[in-house]
C-alpha cells in the first residue's frame, strides 16, 4: 500500500471471460487475486479453475482492464476447504495457499500454514524484521540483511514448535480412518445435505418455515457445496429468534455450533441483507464481534453455522433436528379456544408459581389473546403459561396471572446486575451463575426476594442457607426519594436506581470471584441515550 497499490473487492458475477488473444504481460507489475476455495459462512465452493484462468488471462474482472497488463498471482484461501475436501495443487498450482490445521484436526488451536510456490518466494520481502529472521543488522542504522530461506525470514519470533510437533498425530489420526479425503468429502456432504433438507422442511402449525437458510445453490452437487449449513430461526409470526438464545439452549442439549458472523463480515452482510447504514447502526448500539447482541430492532446481527466433520454421524443430524423441533417448532394447540377466558387462575399453584394481587389490567393463563403479526394479520391464541424475568439474565418467575403496565408485564426486567466500576450490564454469557438466582415478587408487600437453590427456611428475613448464601428480601424502591444513576444496556445509557449495599454484598457473595457487582432498578423515565 505504501508503494501505491490499491484494493478492489469483487463478486462472482464480476468475473468475465476474455475474448480474443491475450496481450503480452509485464512481469514488472504484480496483481494478486485472493479468493476462498470454500466459504466458511455458507460452504459455497468457488471454481478452482480460477487459479489457472486468472493468470492465463482467460477471465478478468469487470471495470478492471488494468489486470490485462502485469503478472497475476493467486492467493487461495483453502482453510475451510481442506478440512473435509481434497486439494491437488498439481492441478491447481496457486502461488500462495493458506490452510488451518485446527480446522483439519481440531487441534492445535490457532495453528495454520502459508504454502508458497518456490518461484514466488523472492517476491515476499518485508520492510521490518523480528527475532530470528535476520542474518545481520546494525542497531544505529536502518540496515539489516534478511535470511535467504523464505520461511526463516518470514517467521518472526519463536514458532509454536510444540504445537507443530503435535501435527503428526493429526495426520496419523486421518490415516487410521482408512479413507481418503474423497470419502470424507462425500460423507460430510451427505450429512449436511440431510440436515439442510430436514431444516428446510420444518414448518410451524400455520405453515410458516422455522428456518431461514442462507444458501444460493442448495445441496445438489458436492463440487459446489461443502458440509456447512447456515441458518437462523423464526417463530410462527415470522419474527426472528436471536442466535444467542438458540446457542444457550443447544448447550443444554450438548450440541455445539458456531454463531455470529464467523469473521466473514462480507458474506454475513450479504446473506442477511444488511445495508452499510444498518451495520453502522449496530455499531452505534454497542454491537461488537463476539457479543450476545443477536437482534437489533428485530434484525439478526449474525446467524447459526453447523459444520460437519469426518467424525460426524447421522445421529448428530437427528439430534439437531430434534432440538429445534422440541424448543422452537410451534405446534397447533390441541386445546380449543372458547369465546371468553377459560376459568379462573389456579390459586393452589406449585412452589415455583407466584400469586399476586391484581387490578383491572391483568393477564391470566387460560385466556384467549389476539396476536397481530407484522403484516397486520390477526390470530387468536390460547395463553398457556406466563413467564417473566424480574432481574435481567437471572432465573424466570412463572405465574398464573400478572398485572400489565405501560411497558408490558409489570416489573419484567425491572432490575439488572451491573459490573463495577464500569456499570455495564452482566449477562449469563459472562457469568452462568446468574441462572441460579431465583427472584420472587410480593406485590402486596412491595418486595423482591432473591434466593439460591438449597434454602429451607421461610423467606421473611436475611438468613444463611445450607450453601452459605443468604436469602435477600428487598423493598421495591420509591423512585421519588432515590438518587438517579446512569447504567448501560446494549451500548445505551439508561437511568437507574441503586438497590443498596446489602443487595450488592449478597450478589457478589453468590457470584463469587474478585469482581464486585451492584443490583439496580429501572427509573420510571427509562431514558435510553445513545453512547
Amino acid at each position: 500500500m505504501e508503494k501505491g497499490a490499491g484494493i478492489v473487492c469483487f463478486r462472482e458475477e464480476d468475473i468475465t471471460h476474455r475474448k480474443g488473444l491475450l496481450c503480452s504481460r509485464s512481469d514488472q507489475v504484480h496483481h494478486l487475486i485472493a479468493f476462498p476455495a470454500q466459504s466458511n459462512f455458507s460452504g459455497r465452493k468457488y471454481p478452482l479453475q480460477w487459479v489457472k484462468d486468472f493468470p492465463s488471462g482467460k477471465v478478468l474482472l469487470k471495470d478492471c482492464d488494468w489486470l490485462a497488463s502485469g503478472d497475476i498471482l493467486v492467493l487461495l484461501d483453502a482453510a475451510s476447504l481442506v478440512s473435509t475436501s481434497p486439494l491437488d495443487l498439481s492441478l491447481f498450482p496457486a502461488h500462495f495457499v493458506t490452510i488451518s490445521f485446527y480446522k483439519m484436526f481440531g487441534f492445535p488451536t490457532g495453528l495454520g500454514a502459508l504454502l508458497v510456490r518456490k518461484d514466488c518466494a523472492d517476491l515476499l520481502q518485508k520492510s521490518y524484521f523480528g527475532g530470528g529472521t535476520v542474518a545481520a543488522s546494525i542497531s544505529r542504522a536502518k540496515f539489516h540483511v534478511s535470511r535467504p530461506i523464505v520461511h526463516e525470514r518470514l517467521e518472526d519470533g519463536t514458532v509454536a514448535f510444540l504445537d507443530i510437533v503435535a501435527l503428526r498425530h493429526g495426520f496419523a489420526a486421518l490415516g487410521r480412518l482408512g479413507h481418503n479425503m474423497e470419502w470424507i468429502s462425500s460423507h460430510t456432504f451427505s450429512l449436511a445435505k440431510a440436515a439442510y433438507e430436514l431444516l428446510k422442511g420444518l414448518k410451524h402449525y400455520n405453515g410458516h418455515p422455522v428456518c431461514v437458510l442462507y444458501h444460493t445453490n442448495g445441496f445438489s452437487d458436492p463440487t459446489t457445496q461443502g458440509p456447512i449449513v447456515n441458518f437462523n430461526l423464526s417463530n410462527s409470526l415470522g419474527a426472528m429468534i436471536g442466535f444467542s438464545e438458540v446457542d444457550k439452549l443447544a448447550t443444554v442439549w450438548r450440541i455445539q455450533f458456531r454463531t455470529g458472523c464467523f469473521c466473514n463480515t462480507g458474506a454475513c452482510q450479504s446473506s442477511l441483507g444488511l445495508t452499510d447504514e444498518q451495520i453502522m447502526g449496530h455499531i452505534k448500539a454497542g454491537h461488537v464481534c463476539g457479543d450476545s447482541m443477536d437482534l437489533i430492532q428485530g434484525t439478526p446481527t449474525g446467524s447459526i453455522r453447523v459444520s460437519f466433520g469426518y467424525m460426524s454421524t447421522m445421529e448428530d443430524v437427528d439430534r439437531l433436528i430434534s432440538f429445534i423441533k422440541e424448543c422452537f417448532l410451534e405446534k397447533k394447540s390441541a386445546i380449543p379456544i372458547q369465546n371468553q377466558a377459560i376459568g379462573k387462575a389456579n390459586t393452589s399453584s406449585p412452589d415455583d408459581v407466584s400469586a399476586c394481587s391484581v387490578g383491572d389490567d391483568v393477564l391470566s393463563t387460560g385466556a384467549k389473546v389476539t396476536v397481530v403479526s407484522s403484516n397486520s394479520q390477526a390470530s387468536v391464541v390460547l395463553l398457556e403459561n406466563i413467564f417473566l424475568y424480574p432481574v435481567k439474565s437471572c432465573a424466570c418467575l412463572k405465574v398464573t396471572k400478572w398485572p400489565v403496565g405501560d411497558k408490558g408485564l409489570l416489573y419484567d426486567r425491572e432490575w439488572m446486575i451491573v459490573k463495577q466500576p464500569s456499570g455495564n450490564c452482566l449477562t449469563q454469557k459472562e457469568e452462568p451463575k446468574l441462572c441460579l438466582i431465583r427472584p420472587k415478587l410480593d406485590l402486596d408487600g412491595a418486595t423482591l426476594s432473591l434466593t439460591t437453590p438449597g434454602e429451607i427456611l421461610p423467606q421473611v428475613v436475611i438468613f444463611l442457607t445450607p450453601t452459605g448464601h443468604p436469602s435477600l428480601v428487598l423493598p421495591i424502591i420509591d423512585h421519588s426519594t432515590s438518587d438517579v444513576l446512569q447504567s448501560r444496556v446494549c451500548g445505551d445509557r439508561i437511568s437507574t436506581i441503586d438497590c443498596g449495599d446489602d443487595a450488592a454484598r449478597w450478589i457478589t457473595s453468590v457470584l463469587g470471584g474478585p469482581k464486585t457487582y451492584r443490583l439496580i432498578q429501572q427509573h420510571p423515565s427509562l431514558n435510553r441515550t445513545d453512547t
